[in-house]
C-alpha cells in the first residue's frame, strides 16, 4: 500500500480534483487499485499526420503505430506510402477522382472545374506521386475515330442500327 500526499483543490472547470501534495489542507490517502477496465470508442475522425516538421520543415517518418482494440504496439521506421507525399488539397482531389471512377467529366462537374483544370490537378498529383506524366495522345486516332465516324453515319441515317453494331465489333 503506497501512501501519498494530495491536496484537495479546485479544477478550472470547477470539479474538486487532487493533486500532488501542497502546502495547505494536507490530506492522506491510500489508493489501492485492484482491477482496471479500459473501454475503447472508435474515433470517427482524426488529426492526419504532419508530413513535415514544424521546426525545420523536412521530411517527418512515423515511428510507431497502435491498435486500440488490442493494444498491440509496433514500432519502427514507417512511410506516409504513395499518398503520403500530397498536400490535402491533392488528397481531396485524389478522393474526389476516385469517387468519380477516374471520369474527368465526372470530376469536372463534382468540383466545378474545367477540363483543362481536372487534367492539370491529376498531373500534378502524378508528378508528386513521383511518377512521369504521360504525353497526351490524340483522342481521335484509332478506335476512337472509327466509332466516331459510325455513330455520326448512324445518326445521319446512312447505316442501320445493325450494321452500327456489327461495325463497332459488338
Amino acid at each position: 500500500m503506497d501512501a501519498r500526499y494530495f491536496c484537495v483543490q479546485p479544477a478550472p472547470w470547477g470539479i474538486v480534483g487532487l493533486t500532488p501534495s501542497c502546502n495547505r489542507d494536507i490530506l492522506q490517502l491510500n489508493i489501492e487499485i485492484y482491477k482496471v477496465e479500459v473501454k475503447y470508442q472508435k474515433v470517427s475522425a482524426m488529426y492526419s499526420a504532419p508530413r513535415s516538421c514544424p521546426i525545420c520543415g523536412d521530411e517527418m517518418i512515423i515511428t510507431a503505430l497502435y491498435c486500440p482494440a488490442c493494444d498491440t504496439r509496433l514500432e519502427g521506421h514507417f512511410s506516409f506510402g504513395g499518398l503520403g507525399g500530397l498536400s490535402p488539397a491533392q488528397l481531396a482531389f485524389v478522393e474526389t477522382f476516385v469517387a468519380c471512377e477516374g471520369k474527368i467529366t465526372r470530376v469536372q462537374k463534382a468540383l466545378g472545374i474545367s477540363y483543362p483544370t481536372v487534367r492539370s490537378r491529376l498531373e500534378e498529383v502524378i508528378t508528386a506521386m513521383g511518377y512521369e506524366v504521360g504525353e497526351e495522345e490524340d483522342e481521335d486516332t484509332g478506335d476512337e475515330a472509327l466509332r466516331r465516324q459510325v455513330l455520326d453515319d448512324l445518326a445521319a441515317g446512312r447505316i442501320t442500327p445493325q450494321e452500327a453494331v456489327r461495325l463497332l465489333g459488338g
